[in-house]
């Protein structure tokens, strides 16, 4: 099975049903991300007609506002099968995204992603030592990192966490990314597509779900390995990843 650790529905707007087509032909186990309670809600009523979609619920940094409110979000919580897109952004995050309101947002989430043993799917963009240390603090398990492009000086202490690491859009373009793959272990690396509009902004090129596929091409390349057992490690690293989950009967039921 071609696993999508991380991919906006929403985004594919009028191109959604020939996505929907590539995810069930391929049969790609994809996780799909949410930017906040409405976006989520069209995840959900996606997710219902579509098996191998599984629903994260969550309020990305660049949603968040001083008045972001927290009140509410327990019928989320108790519906989502992992909790994402969360983190902190003082890269791209408009300015009204400040980071002290971010930090609150993401506090909450991980707190409950720990009582509630979910994992988490994380962005982290110029602010990878402060989501670090939420994480230690909070203790949640199995940290999925979405494309990380920070210090690569944290990455064993990201590691030491038992956090996974997803390989996304930029693979043919990224020293960065090469060098993360070098340094990261085959057994905590997922695939992911983060959108049809992630590849648009690497090389111009809208983004389908398959883009999995080539990704990993490219592991199988720079880990000096075959194709399908590249394939076959992601997969295991996903359920690996997922296992401490308290809903992963809901991903496992996939399986």
């Amino acid at each position: 099975m071609l696993i999508n650790a991380h991919d906006h529905m929403e985004s594919y707007g009028d191109q959604l049903p020939r996505a929907l087509n590539i995810i069930e032909e391929k049969e790609i186990l994809t996780l799909g991300v949410s930017m906040d309670p409405a976006s989520y809600d069209r995840l959900k009523d996606l997710a219902r007609d579509h098996a191998l979609i599984k629903k994260g619920f969550g309020i990305h940094p660049w949603m968040v506002r001083p008045d972001t409110s927290l009140e509410g979000l327990e019928p989320y919580l108790d519906d989502c099968d992992f909790i994402g897109e969360i983190g902190l952004d003082r890269v791209w995050a408009p300015p009204e995204s400040r980071l002290p309101d971010q930090i609150r947002i993401l506090r909450f989430f991980l707190d409950e992603a720990k009582k509630r043993s979910l994992t988490v799917n994380l962005h982290t963009k110029g602010c990878e030592k402060e989501v670090l240390d939420e994480v230690r603090r909070a203790d949640v398990p199995s940290p999925l990192i979405h494309w990380y492009s920070g210090p690569l000086d944290l990455v064993p202490a990201y590691l030491d966490l038992g956090a996974y690491f997803t390989i996304s859009s930029d693979f043919m373009d990224s020293q960065l990314t090469r060098d993360l793959v070098a340094m990261v272990p085959m057994d905590r690396i997922l695939t992911e597509t983060d959108g049809p509009g992630s590849l648009e902004w690497v090389r111009g090129e809208y983004g389908w779900p398959d883009l999995v596929e080539d990704i990993l091409d490219f592991l199988a390349k720079e880990k000096g390995k075959e194709r399908d057992e590249v394939e076959a490690m992601v997969e295991a690293n996903f359920w690996r990843c997922f296992q401490g989950s308290q809903r992963n009967h809901s991903l496992t039921e996939t399986k």
